[in-house]
């Protein structure tokens, strides 16, 4: 055989590879069908090989893509979510902004409506002391030839209801305003009664021709119930007229002997402060007829006569104040 490779490389590359298999022994041929067979399983091998690594990186590919898409929808939705905080901070900044904001204002405005009030309140209490100095250079004019008296105070205070208790006339009552003027409702030989309309928000008694009639009367009594302060005003106003007065805290009737007391000592203490002088007051109700007795005495008696009483037997009368030697 000798050099056998030597002989088959000399013969592939002088003669071809057809010719080269008609020139080789039959050995010779099945070392190159071997060699072929070799090669062959090796470019199938390599071919498997192949296909399993293309196959190996598409998945990783495929698995790379849906981490990358993963990763790109975890980063979208942490800027959504950034988004979202920064939106809701910003809303609870401008929300706090707005709260800090709309506390200021309601202080602007508390402070505000404060000095509005107090401006007000100074400026009606301003010209009803002007009222009041116009009603004091009123002239005196003659008193009713007869002992005279007019009951006047709020709405609805029971005004008609009492003089029907004290002298048993049958005068209209209602749960609304009823008496619309001034009218003569009794007369005696000893007292004549008015009946005076309600003061409200629509009928004022700073009307010249009123202020004109109460000055003639000898007594006005001032009607009122539960709060003293609606009829402080109507004091001044009776003082400036120069017209003797009689308090009269009407539907007393459910106060117990220490409500009575108190009631007394605070009412009596208020009316003289704005009046500065010291009061008669009376306690009584239309519906029981407490400290009718008593009223009925004072309106009956004659000029002077019912300032010289020192007080109103709170047994007998439902209470009363203590009243001192006064021209008004």
């Amino acid at each position: 055989m000798g050099n056998q490779p030597g002989r088959i490389v000399g013969g592939i590359c002088s003669l071809g590879l057809s010719e080269l298999c008609y020139a080789l022994s039959p050995g010779e041929k099945k070392q190159v069908e071997a060699c072929q067979h070799d090669l062959d399983a090796i470019r199938k091998q390599q071919a498997a090989e192949k296909e399993e690594h293309e196959k190996l990186m598409s998945q990783r590919q495929a698995e790379a893509r849906a981490l990358q898409e993963k990763r790109h929808a975890a980063e979208r939705e942490y800027q959504a979510a950034k988004a979202r905080t920064d939106a809701t901070q910003a809303e609870l900044s401008e929300l706090e902004k707005n709260k800090t904001q709309a506390q200021e204002d309601v202080e602007k405005l508390k402070k505000l409506t404060e000095g509005d009030v107090e401006s007000f309140a100074k400026n009606q209490e301003f010209h009803f002391n002007k009222q009041m100095e116009a009603v004091e250079k009123l002239p005196d004019v003659p008193k009713t030839p007869k002992n005279s008296c007019a009951f006047m105070g709020k709405t609805s205070t029971g005004k008609t209801s009492t003089i029907n208790k004290l002298f048993g006339t049958q005068e209209k009552t209602a749960p609304i305003r009823c008496t619309t003027d001034i009218k003569p409702v009794h007369v005696t030989d000893k007292v004549e009664v008015f009946d005076v309309f309600g003061e409200n928000d629509e009928e004022s008694y700073h009307q010249m021709d009123t202020l004109l009639a109460a000055k003639q009367l000898h007594k006005i009594v001032i009607v009122y119930t539960e709060a003293v302060d609606s009829v402080l005003k109507l004091a001044r106003l009776v003082k400036a007229l120069r017209v003797d007065k009689v308090y009269v805290r009407n539907k007393s009737e459910d106060l117990t002997p220490e409500e009575t007391e108190l009631v007394l000592e605070h009412d009596v203490k208020k009316l003289q402060e704005v009046t500065e002088q010291v009061p008669i007051l009376v306690l009584t109700s239309a519906k029981t007829g407490l400290g009718m007795d008593k009223l009925k005495s004072i309106l009956e008696a004659g000029a002077g006569e019912a300032s010289h009483n020192r007080s109103y037997g709170k047994a007998a009368a439902g209470g009363a104040g203590v009243s001192r030697a006064s021209p008004y």
